[in-house]
């Protein structure tokens, strides 16, 4: 049997309930035997503080916990040792290992106030664990937000909850505080599992929680993950396609997918307690680097030294300074005092000098004031069966809204392909919503979109994907629909609102619409100009009833002005 040392800063970390028994020994290997009685030893993560001394020349492995958008590892510091097990591609060292890091599991680990169990949960447990399921879909979102990943995790997060809304069940803090990952898992047949990353070879508890708990995961990170699990037993997502994502969810969630595919589940955690437990990646390990250990021979004793000692005198002078005001708290307290103060003067600062010299900013910031909810955009005095233009459809949400309030008759633009569509199967069957694949504009062309979600339009910038949609002349369709009066028109177009209206006007169909809800946009060329020309004209037909500018404003036609709704 192979005699491993297990060595991390994170010893308090119960790993024992990862062994069959809680037994130190795991698929021919033994861990936690002393340094100087070991085979090969094993770094997790980091060195404790102080030198580890090597009396023996044995091999030393380090195991990279971090993915590269968290962390790089110093190449003097990883120079110490034999191999070092990482994701990250870049990673100086001759002999590198990429496979995922065996991160610890969680479920089962913590209780209400955060802290460790006395008992944990234990791999007989684990093995014999099947929760009954009773809700749907849960998702945790976390309050962290200092990478780009982290920051769209929780953009997502915030879109699925308001595509979704109480079908998928938010955990995370402030939000809806739990005490351990079980708490969010074992009642649920489906979880959204988030990595803060998609990387290579790199997959965490986010994952491995899911499966031990038997939940079928809807997954988004490792780019490779189906070289660890049955490709069966996930559905993969992408965060940065949000919309598509979405939809996904929608369908998976509306499934009975988790109970088709349990076998897929069961093969999953059994990998998972197994093949991807870290002692099982560390034995694996041992036992490739030990009967191929061509540098033996030159190997001497040695001492492994912390990361902290390979910094550079003016890092090291940091470290020390940070750690002496820890041990000064009514220090450490005002400093930390005054750090906030300073941040919140800037940030305040930064707010007053937008909202003096951005209009748009100004704006926006009002009808968040004003509207928290969105809900202004809905208050109009409709009939039963209302006729609405929805031109700019994006996912649909504004015509399914007043399907719901007024039994509206809803005809739904939307020129990108793949909006269309899903607004198409969102309302499949339902005659109320037609949709026409295509633009309203001042005349029949095809144009070249900038493809950027709901602000995908002529005049976008965000220098992504273009492509080519179909814009129809509005008085064309218009006149030949066989509709006479609309009672709402809600353009949101992304630039094409000023040649539409104009052209509105200009034939006088202008005149069959009673209320008009419109966003202008200031990104197109002479946007104010533009705007003024346009409201003087359509003062002369229609009121405003409220405004804010290059948000959104909504006017009355002026015969039922004196007879509608509407708030300034």
């Amino acid at each position: 049997m192979i005699k491993a040392a297990f060595v991390t800063l994170h010893a308090s970390w119960p790993w024992e309930r990862q062994l069959p028994g809680g037994q130190p020994a795991f698929d021919g290997a033994e861990f936690f035997v002393p340094v100087d009685e070991a085979d090969i030893v094993f770094v997790y993560d980091a060195l404790p503080e102080g030198r580890l001394v090597l009396k023996r020349p044995v091999p030393a492995v380090f195991v990279a916990s971090e993915p590269e958008n968290v962390k790089r590892y110093s190449p003097a510091f990883l120079a110490q040792f034999d191999a070092v097990i990482t994701s990250d591609r870049d990673t100086a060292h001759p002999n590198r290992i990429f496979v995922q890091a065996g991160l610890p599991w969680h479920a089962g680990s913590m209780t209400a106030g955060g802290k460790l169990l006395d008992t944990p949960m234990t791999f007989e447990e684990f093995e014999a664990h099947e929760p009954r399921k009773t809700r749907l879909v849960s998702v945790v979102s976390s309050d962290k937000a200092f990478t780009a990943e982290h920051r769209a995790r929780l953009a997502f997060v915030a879109k699925l909850k308001e595509a979704l809304g109480d079908q998928v069940d938010v955990f995370g803090r402030g939000i809806a505080d739990f005490a351990d990952k079980r708490d969010v898992l074992d009642d649920y047949r489906y979880h959204i599992a988030l990595e803060n990353c998609a990387i290579e070879d790199y997959w965490t508890e986010k994952l491995a929680d899911p499966y031990l708990t038997l939940t079928f995961p809807i997954y988004h990170g490792c780019p490779n993950i189906k070289d660890y699990f049955p490709e069966e037993a996930l559905q993969p997502i992408n965060i940065y396609e949000p919309d598509e994502a979405v939809e996904i969810i929608r369908k998976v969630i509306g499934s009975d997918l988790a109970e088709q595919r349990r076998e897929h589940l069961l093969e999953a955690r059994r990998r998972v307690m197994h093949e991807h437990n870290v002692f099982g990646l560390l034995a694996k390990t041992a036992r490739d680097l030990l009967a191929a250990d061509a540098g033996a021979a030159q190997r001497r004793a040695r001492t492994l030294h912390p990361e902290s000692h390979f910094l550079p005198l003016t890092a090291k002078l940091k470290l020390w300074l940070q750690h002496r005001i820890g041990q000064m708290p009514m220090l450490r307290k005002s400093l930390r005092f005054l750090k906030y103060k300073a941040h919140f003067v800037k940030v305040k600062a930064q707010h007053y000098w937008k909202y003096l010299t951005d209009e748009f900013y100004r704006s926006h910031q009002r009808w968040i004031r004003h509207n928290p909810q969105d809900d202004v955009r809905f208050q109009y005095d409709l009939p039963s069966g209302a006729n609405i233009l929805d031109v700019g459809g994006y996912a649909g949400d504004f015509a399914a809204c007043f399907v719901e309030l007024c039994n509206a008759n809803v005809t739904v633009f939307e020129p990108v392909s793949k909006f269309a569509a899903q607004i198409e199967e969102r309302f499949a069957g339902d005659p109320r919503v037609r949709v026409h694949e295509a633009g309203l504009s001042d005349k029949d062309e095809v144009a070249e979109f900038d493809l950027d979600a709901d602000a995908s339009g002529a005049f976008g910038s965000s220098g992504g994907q273009r492509v080519q949609v179909t814009l129809w002349d509005a008085e064309r369709f218009l006149s030949q629909c066989g509709t006479d009066e609309w009672h709402l028109a809600k353009l949101n177009i992304e630039g094409g609102e000023y040649a539409l209206l104009n052209r509105l006007i200009d034939t006088g169909r202008i005149a069959s619409i009673k209320h008009i809800q419109v966003q202008f946009h200031l990104h197109v060329p002479g946007a104010r100009d533009q705007y003024r020309q346009l409201a003087k004209r359509l003062r002369q037909t229609h009121k405003l009833q409220w405004r804010y500018p290059f948000v959104w404003e909504s006017w009355v036609r002026r015969e039922d002005a004196g007879r509608s709704h509407g708030r300034p």
